[in-house]
This record gives C-alpha cells, sequence and structure tokens, in this order.
C-alpha cells in the first residue's frame, strides 16, 4: 500500500512540475532536456516566447544558445527577432506578451485555433502581432 501512494505522490509532483514549467514558459526547457526537439509543437514555442524574460528573447534573438544549434534554436531565433523587431522596450516587450502572445499561446492550447503546423507559425505569428489575426 505505501507503494501505491509513494508512486501516486511521485507522479502528482510530476503534474505540478510540468503545470509550473507551462506558467512560467519554461516548458521548452524540460522537452530539451528529455532530448524532443525534432518535433516540437508550435505552442511549445508560443510558450516560451510568451513567457520569456526580455533578456532571454534577446539570447535567442542573437542566437545565444550552448552547443550545436537546432531546429528549434532557429525558430526561437527568428521568432524572437519578430517580437523584438515590434517591441523595443521591456515594457512594451512584456505588453506584446500579455497583450497578444498569451491569448495566442491559450488558442493553441485550447484546440480554439486551428492544428497549426511548425513551418505555418512564423507567418501566422507575425500576422498576430501585427493584429491582423485574432490567433486562429
Amino acid at each position: 500500500m505505501w507503494h501505491r501512494r509513494r508512486r501516486s505522490e511521485d507522479a502528482g509532483g510530476e503534474v505540478v512540475s510540468e503545470a509550473s514549467a507551462l506558467l512560467s514558459g519554461t516548458a521548452i526547457d524540460r522537452f530539451r532536456e528529455r532530448g524532443i526537439v525534432a518535433t516540437t509543437p508550435s505552442w511549445l514555442l508560443v510558450n516560451a516566447l510568451a513567457h520569456a524574460q526580455p533578456a532571454r528573447l534577446h539570447e535567442w534573438a542573437i542566437g545565444g544558445v550552448a552547443g550545436r544549434p537546432t531546429n528549434l534554436d532557429a525558430s526561437l531565433a527568428r521568432l524572437s527577432r519578430l517580437i523584438l523587431d515590434t517591441a523595443c522596450t521591456d515594457d512594451e516587450i512584456r505588453s506584446l506578451q500579455r497583450d497578444v502572445l498569451v491569448p495566442f499561446e491559450l488558442s493553441l492550447l485550447g484546440g480554439v485555433g486551428r492544428r497549426l503546423a511548425a513551418a505555418d507559425l512564423e507567418p501566422t505569428m507575425a500576422k498576430v502581432i501585427a493584429g491582423l489575426d485574432g490567433g486562429g
């Protein structure tokens, strides 16, 4: 009986960790730790961008990653530059994240918008940032 409870507590802790990573925008780091980068879902990139500190966006934009860059790193760099081309100051970045990227992220997570292929993310995000598309 004790073993069952222990496994349940471990699973509960894992759920809490996953939820915390999602809310803090660090779910992408958990994917990296597990080696899951080849098939990164679009929502995961938007989650990272919607919650990243401005300094991290700048780091991604210039390709500041340790080791050999991946397709994920290239996507983060392009999308970070897209954000930084629109929002220059930290306050503008946070406003864009709060008012545009978080709602876009939630639409992807909630399935309200269509399933977004990775190849379609950049042009769709550009429209969303420009205010031409509601994210779906």
